[in-house]
């Protein structure tokens, strides 16, 4: 497999897996939607059963069996929003982690580009000068300042590791994912000669 076809495999792995992450967080959304559509009605039902209650000039009857409607509704509407509740807990624990994954990914990713923009920094370097000697800091110093590594030190903001954080806290910074996680993917298909290592998770593999 050549160069180009390795990383674009590796590449699109990923971006399936962010397709996945995107699902997911939709998932989520549609649960949210469906529990605040349950909790508006809920409320309206209790304000119909308290005006039922109030309405003294009702037929005694006629409140009963409006009452045993109302009631009978709000039972069933109250027992499928308690399985929102719990199906949103699920889908959020789901998110997060799937979220984690791809961001263990892309944090490989990252740190394959730092590794060899170091590496080209060093190559042009050891082209050009010589260390004096005993000098009193390491050339490694100077590789990690230039300006070819610095160029790709921002790619890191979204944080891709940041697992120990509050759960909602970490689906709102899912939610960026993948607009902050292309430049990085754009950095690493367009860097010269690099090779990028098939990515291995649970449930991500690219192999040659």
């Amino acid at each position: 497999m050549s160069e180009n076809a390795s990383n674009n495999a590796v590449l699109n792995a990923v971006d399936a897996k962010m397709n996945e992450l995107n699902a997911a967080l939709a998932r989520l959304d549609d649960l949210v939607a469906k529990r605040a559509a349950l909790t508006e009605s809920l409320a309206t039902l209790r304000k119909l059963e308290s005006q039922h209650l109030r309405d003294d000039a009702a037929n005694e009857n006629d409140a009963v069996q409006s009452l045993i409607t109302v009631r009978a509704r709000v039972d069933v509407q109250s027992a499928r929003a308690n399985s929102l509740d719990d199906q949103i807990k699920e889908q959020k624990a789901a998110t997060v982690a799937l979220g984690n994954t791809v961001g263990s990914v892309a944090h490989t990713l990252f740190m394959q580009l730092t590794a060899k923009r170091k590496n080209r920094a060093t190559a042009i370097f050891d082209s050009n000068f010589v260390m004096p000697h005993a000098a009193a800091f390491p050339k490694s110093l100077l590789m990690d300042g230039s300006k070819l590594v610095v160029a790709v030190a921002n790619l890191s903001s979204p944080r891709f590791n940041a697992f120990h954080i509050p759960t909602d806290d970490r689906i709102e910074q899912l939610r960026r994912f993948g607009k902050e996680y292309a430049p990085l993917r754009d950095a690493c298909a367009s860097e010269p000669d690099l090779v990028l290592a098939p990515v291995h998770t649970p449930s991500l593999s690219v192999v040659d």
